[in-house]
């Protein structure tokens, strides 16, 4: 028997609500993943090559950056640990290498150095290191935070083997050195993005005479102290790149995360940087700086 109209058109109505939500809610669930780290008896070589069977033990995962809406990249991760130490390996494609960062270009006419447009490649690791459990790691959330940041930079950490090690916090109240952030609400938020202790992996080649049409900006240095902890290697072959991470279970440092327990650990990742900046097309990579995690990820160490 047919229904009557009216109560043809409610029924359809309500399925319809229900296949809305369902999408929705299917999709937030959707949206974060586990990543298995798998305990194995021998370290993989830190050296930016998918060759050490060890990662075979892994499952890999596959993870998305959508910061920029029109080029969408796939991430693809592997985790491994042993008793001391924990391992990332990512893989994600890239037209070209990009090893040059703000390099001095001699300006012939002002006689004084300019910086020049091109940026680095880079990779970061972003860790929710404040208690709240499934905090929104976006610089323009509305909630509060401090996140343990691992920064890979092709141009200034990776020729001596590390990656940056720092914290960002956003907050609603006013930071010291922090830039302003207008939230997805409209509020106002600052950000604050600062290096651990100790010394990072380069520092600024200040020129004050000419010393060539271009030359390098930074000179490389061993990094110290808590700056020094993560060991990180990256190879550019064939439109990809591929970068190992490693770095102790439990630092003991303050402004790192630590692994000690068999809990989850939440994060994202971004293949620019993180820095709630506007585009620069006058940039070889312009949206270097206007990066931002994209997916919530639950680190999960297997025994």
């Amino acid at each position: 028997m047919e229904l009557p109209l009216e109560k043809s058109i409610k029924v359809k109505f309500f399925i319809s609500i229900l296949i809305f939500f369902g999408l929705m809610f299917g999709t937030v669930c959707y949206s974060d993943q586990a990543l298995y780290a798998v305990k194995v008896s021998k370290e993989p070589n830190i050296d930016g090559n998918i060759g050490d069977h060890e990662w075979d033990a892994a499952k890999e995962i596959i993870t998305q950056d959508k910061s920029v809406k029109a080029n969408i990249i796939d991430i693809k991760l592997k985790a491994v640990y042993n008793q001391d130490r924990i391992f990332f390996l990512v893989r994600f494609p890239d037209s070209d290498e990009s090893r040059n960062h703000k390099n001095w270009i001699w300006n012939k006419t002002a006689s004084r150095y300019e910086t020049a447009p091109e940026r680095e490649d880079c990779f970061v690791f972003k860790w929710r290191i404040t208690p709240e459990v499934n905090t929104n790691l976006s610089v323009y959330a509305d909630n509060d935070y401090t996140a343990d940041i691992w920064y890979w930079k092709a141009h200034r950490t990776d020729p001596v083997g590390f990656a940056d090690d720092k914290l960002q916090i956003l907050s609603k109240i006013r930071i010291e050195k922090a830039i302003k952030i207008k939230s997805g609400n409209g509020g106002i938020r600052y950000l604050r993005r600062k290096g651990d202790n100790g010394t990072a992996a380069y520092k600024t080649n200040l020129l004050f005479e000419y010393q060539g049409d271009e030359v390098r900006r930074y000179q490389y240095l061993e990094p110290s102290q808590s700056r020094g902890d993560i060991r990180a290697k990256g190879k550019w072959k064939d439109g990809q790149w591929t970068i190992e991470f490693s770095r102790k279970l439990n630092t003991e440092n303050s402004d790192d995360i630590q692994f000690l327990n068999d809990s989850e650990f939440q994060f994202g990742i971004s293949t620019k940087e993180i820095a709630g900046r506007e585009p620069d097309f006058k940039l070889s990579k312009p949206y270097f700086g206007s990066g931002d995690v994209s997916e919530n990820i639950f680190l999960k160490l297997v025994p």
